[in-house]
């Protein structure tokens, strides 16, 4: 049923007002600065509206920002939306991050990852939400609904909370719910007494056994890192069939000028975004802009099976025998598997050894290269 009603909402939500009259604007970065009498549809990069619409208004880009009343609805989607108007009709938004200061004179409906409702806003209708964070400050004259991962109310809800809500809920001592707080979740949430004055009713759900753990370590997190294992053991078969040997001079490389290898895999994995960059706004080198990201790809990849023989080079010693060198690649990104998986310490553990392998990598590299020019 709520896969039903997401695909309604989805569909509904990008629905534009129909309208004989329409401005249309498009360009890279459009600034409306004269007021527009009329439905609006803009498109662009970054879109700033800076005059009043008397008319329905449509957009899409990657920076809006609403600073004007609009005498209508509004439909936006973009990765930052930021409303610091009034809105007479109802607005609807899709947006990786959305603020929102001023008076909506209906619904606010918004899918988004983090959704802020500011002190002074006032909606006059409901606010429905799906999204990853709600923080609530304003005043909600009808109800809150949705689904959310966390929810922070430090505002005033005229009507209800019925909500699917993941892991986190929070209600100021000074936040009031008019009506009934109603949520779906795995969690049970306390609410400081007087902020609602309706029931509160919490309504179970099952965790999944992905979000299911032990010391911060969840079931989904140890499947999830346990198929990667598998997928680099597969990779690592291959490079020890193909070419074994590589496995133990790029590891070598990086033990006996660990530094040296890390300063030069820093500066390669600052420098090289930087020129891929450069080459795409060159139309001419895309291609070469293209080859250098998968090429950088594919680095990120294989470092991680000479992270895995750096570590278990420090248990076995070195072998030209390939099946003995799959074993210690085996035992290392096991390993590096259990590491991964400490909060905190795995993070740190992979970024430390990516930038040795990855200029150990260049520099066996360069070491082919150069052989292979003395015999030519």
């Amino acid at each position: 049923m709520k896969k039903i009603i997401s695909f309604i909402a989805c569909a509904l939500f990008f629905i534009p007002s129909v309208s004989f009259g329409a401005s249309l604007v498009s360009g890279q970065n459009v600034d409306v600065k004269n007021p527009i009498l009329e439905n609006a549809y803009i498109l662009g990069q970054n879109l700033n509206i800076g005059a009043n619409l008397n008319g329905d208004f449509v957009g899409a880009g990657a920076n809006i920002n609403i600073e004007n009343d609009i005498k209508g609805n509004v439909i936006a989607a973009g990765a930052n939306i930021n409303i610091t108007s009034n809105v007479t009709g109802s607005v609807r938004l899709a947006t990786g991050k959305a603020i929102i200061t001023g008076v909506i004179g209906g619904d606010l409906f918004v899918m988004g990852s983090d959704v802020y409702v500011a002190k002074n806003t006032v909606i006059n209708g409901d606010l429905i939400v799906f999204a990853g964070n709600l923080r609530m400050d304003g005043v909600v004259y009808g109800n809150i609904q949705g689904s959310v991962n966390s929810v922070l109310v430090r505002g005033t809800v005229g009507k209800s909370i019925k909500m699917d809500i993941g892991s986190y809920a929070n209600f100021s001592n000074d936040s009031r719910v008019s009506g009934d707080f109603v949520y779906s979740s795995a969690y049970t949430f306390e609410v400081p007494n007087n902020v609602i004055l309706g029931t509160i009713k919490h309504n179970p759900v099952e965790l999944s056994w992905r979000n299911k753990g032990y010391l911060g370590i969840t079931a989904g997190e140890v499947y999830n890192k346990f198929m990667s294992f598998l997928g680099l053991v597969l990779f690592a078969l291959i490079f020890c069939l193909v070419a074994p040997n590589e496995v133990t001079k790029t590891k070598n490389i990086m033990r006996k000028n660990f530094f040296k290898s890390l300063g030069i895999g820093f500066l390669m994995t600052i420098s090289m975004p930087v020129a891929m960059i450069i080459f795409f706004v060159s139309m001419i080198g895309v291609p070469i802009g293209l080859i250098l990201g998968a090429l950088f790809i594919i680095a990120i990849y294989v470092s991680k099976i000479f992270v895995a023989a750096f570590v278990s080079g420090f248990i076995f010693k070195d072998t030209h025998s390939k099946w003995a060198i799959f074993g210690k690649l085996t035992l290392g990104l096991f390993i590096l598997m259990i590491v991964s998986l400490i909060p905190y310490v795995g993070s740190i553990v992979a970024i430390v050894l990516f930038f040795p392998a990855f200029g150990a990598i260049a520099m066996r590299k360069y070491e082919v290269w150069k052989l292979v020019k003395d015999k030519k």
